[in-house]
């Protein structure tokens, strides 16, 4: 399912309508968010009825400001849970698959009336208990590079929404394309953007959907990027590097000994260094061993003998009791070190132990971190993967071929320009 949230800033020209039918055509939308459409009633009907869509429901603008109206087909389904001026809460699914809790958001750009969206939509209020994905134009930002004028930025901007992220445990799903969503001026000296419009998601949202994709799409029509999501795409998994140093080791009794061991003072540095990684694997595989398979065998452990104390205790089986809850709460805390490792989300204390959280925020990081299009000499998007790694090696044989001393490497890369999509 591909979902499509654009604040429009008008949706009555011809012109509108034709950038909006070309964009569901090249996308497959499936589910179309309009913010700031700038009519109402009979004329907002009839506009409505002109894109194409089967249903729709539309919150009024008031006078010129504000809107919001959500368009789908009939092979979707879309119950509306809630609405507000500022938002319009919906729970969508397709053949016969519930997708989760939507919400298409248009955040006032009064900060008196947006501190009321932060009050109002929120689980307190929806007991939402699913997956919830939330997505519009915020009309705030979350931190100073989400703004092109970072000089006169001031944090104040960022409270009520960083506030409000952090009370629903919301996590933003980063992005493709480029980072301001909205523009303008047009000179150098007048311009300024800004990344008023995101995609957020909860951490059941993320686990069902972890291949969700969030792009910021050519500004057409509008100072505003449509926002494409992209629901139930396949992640590939890639290959693992060749060895991996895991921070979870540091905290095993016999790591300092397999270090200690493998470290000779009297070889050069990169025979230790290949040294170390041997015997790291080694007593990895021997000793160390798998945190999610020890933990398993230590619970059922745990459980048999709190089952046979429940008829007999003996000292034996307290003492063997006590052992193995503690190996437990060490393998516990290195199962927390290694996700936290993969998720890179440092301003997470290590004593949460919240490893559902370093589960999600790793899969958001994997769909992030991917290139997913490369320009070739037209000035063309290569998505295909095998055409990429084509372009990718005749870039290098060609950088490389080359023996002149004077060699610009600007030119190589106007040449042949491998621009990553990743933010």
């Amino acid at each position: 399912m591909n979902i499509v949230s654009w604040n429009c800033q008008g949706a009555a020209s011809s012109g509108f309508r034709r950038a909006l039918h070309m964009l569901v055509r090249k996308h497959e939308v499936d589910v179309v968010g309009l913010l700031e459409p700038r009519i109402s009633g009979n004329s907002a009907d009839k506009a409505c009825k002109s894109f194409g869509f089967e249903n729709w429901i539309r919150v009024e603008a008031v006078g010129f400001s504000g809107g919001i109206w959500i368009l789908w087909n009939d092979g979707v389904r879309v119950e509306i849970v809630a609405t507000n001026p500022q938002y319009i809460l919906t729970r969508i699914g397709k053949n016969n698959k519930n997708f989760g809790i939507v919400s298409f958001v248009y955040g006032s750009p009064s900060s008196c009336y947006r501190k009321k969206l932060w009050e109002g939509l929120s689980t307190d209020n929806f007991h939402m208990h699913e997956g919830w994905l939330a997505v519009g134009d915020f009309n705030a930002v979350t931190c100073m590079e989400d703004v092109s004028n970072q000089q006169n930025f001031s944090n104040h901007r960022c409270v009520g929404m960083n506030e409000w992220i952090f009370k629903e445990g919301l996590i933003d799903m980063g992005f493709v394309g480029p980072r301001f969503t909205w523009t303008r001026g047009r000179e150098s000296t007048t311009f300024t953007g800004a990344r008023l419009d995101q995609a957020l998601c909860n951490l059941d949202w993320i686990t069902q959907h972890p291949g969700t994709k969030v792009s910021h799409i050519t500004r057409v029509c509008s100072d505003h990027s449509p926002l494409l999501i992209e629901l139930g795409r396949k992640m590939e998994t890639p290959k693992g590097p060749g060895f991996l140093f895991q921070a979870a080791w540091t905290i095993h009794e016999g790591f300092r000994q397999v270090t200690e061991d493998c470290w000779d003072c009297d070889k050069p540095i990169m025979e230790n260094i290949h040294s170390m990684q041997a015997g790291y694997e080694e007593w990895n595989t021997v000793v160390f061993g798998n945190i999610e398979k020890r933990k398993r065998k230590l619970m059922s452990r745990i459980d048999v003998i709190q089952r046979a104390m429940g008829c007999q205790p003996t000292n034996g089986l307290i003492k063997l009791e006590r052992k193995l809850r503690s190996e437990l709460e060490e393998t516990l805390h290195q199962e927390e070190i290694k996700w936290l490792q993969k998720s890179k989300e440092d301003w997470i204390q290590s004593g949460d132990r919240n490893t559902r959280f370093y589960h999600a925020a790793t899969k958001v990081r994997q769909t992030r971190n991917k290139v997913h299009g490369l320009k070739n000499d037209k000035d063309e998007w290569v998505h295909d993967r095998k055409a990429i790694e084509v372009m990718i090696l005749s870039y290098y044989k060609l950088l490389y071929a080359r023996e002149d001393r004077d060699f610009n490497f600007e030119v190589c890369t106007s040449k042949f320009p491998i621009i990553d999509e990743r933010k």
